[in-house]
C-alpha cells in the first residue's frame, strides 16, 4: 500500500514541477508603475484661448471648458487643456468635468495639472492580462504590449491613453492661483433681480 502511495506522490510531484517549470516566471512589470510618478507630478498648463462666455471661463483663463447647448442653458461637460509633456511639447487632453479638481493657491505663477489614475482598475486590467500562470513570462509580456496598457511604456503615448481610456482616469488636479479661479458663485436663486 505504501509503495503505491509513494509512487502516486512522486508522480504528482513530477507533474507539479513540470507544469510550474513550463510556465516559468510570470510577467510582473505593470507599465503603470513606471509612469505613475511622472503622471502625478505637476505639469505646466498652456493657455488655449480667451473665452468671452462668462459661464464657461474665468479671468485669466488657461483652460477651455467645452460643452453643448441644450435649450436655453449651456451644459458644460468636459475640460480641454494643453499640458507640458516635456521639452516644450504640449499635447491636448480632454477630461470629463466631474473628474477635475481645482486647487486654488494664493501665489502660483504657472498653473499645473497632475493626473491620478485608478490604481485598482489598472491593476485589475494588468492582472487579467497575465492571469494564466502556465502561459509564462513571454505570453504575459505580449498580452500587455498588445493591450491599451502598452501606451504607458512611451511617454509620447500618454496623451492618447488619457484621451482614449477615460475609465482608468480617477481625477486630475489643476493647481492655479486664486486670481485665476475667482470666488464669484452666482446662482439664479441668489439674485433677487431675476424673476422666479
Amino acid at each position: 500500500m505504501t509503495g503505491k502511495f509513494g509512487i502516486f506522490a512522486l508522480f504528482s510531484a513530477i507533474i507539479v514541477v513540470l507544469s510550474s517549470g513550463c510556465g516559468g516566471k510570470q510577467y510582473d512589470q505593470n507599465p503603470y508603475n513606471q509612469v505613475k510618478a511622472f503622471l502625478e507630478a505637476p505639469h505646466n498648463l498652456r493657455k488655449m484661448m480667451e473665452s468671452k462666455d462668462s459661464r464657461a471661463s474665468s479671468r485669466g483663463e488657461f483652460f477651455l471648458f467645452s460643452g453643448s447647448i441644450s435649450g436655453n442653458s449651456q451644459v458644460i461637460h468636459s475640460v480641454k487643456f494643453a499640458w507640458d509633456l516635456g521639452d516644450n511639447v504640449y499635447p491636448i487632453v480632454s477630461v470629463p468635468l466631474e473628474k477635475v479638481r481645482i486647487r486654488p493657491i494664493q501665489k502660483v505663477e504657472v498653473p499645473t495639472v497632475a493626473f491620478f489614475l485608478d490604481d485598482r482598475e489598472i491593476n485589475r486590467r494588468f492582472n487579467y492580462l497575465v492571469q494564466d500562470p502556465l502561459a509564462g513570462y513571454d505570453y504575459g509580456r505580449r498580452a500587455v504590449e498588445n493591450s491599451e496598457l502598452r501606451l504607458f511604456s512611451n511617454r509620447d503615448d500618454l496623451p492618447r491613453f488619457l484621451n482614449e481610456h477615460q475609465g482608468y482616469l480617477k481625477y486630475v488636479v489643476i493647481t492655479c492661483s486664486e486670481f485665476d479661479w475667482p470666488q464669484n458663485i452666482s446662482l439664479p436663486l441668489n439674485n433677487p433681480e431675476q424673476p422666479r
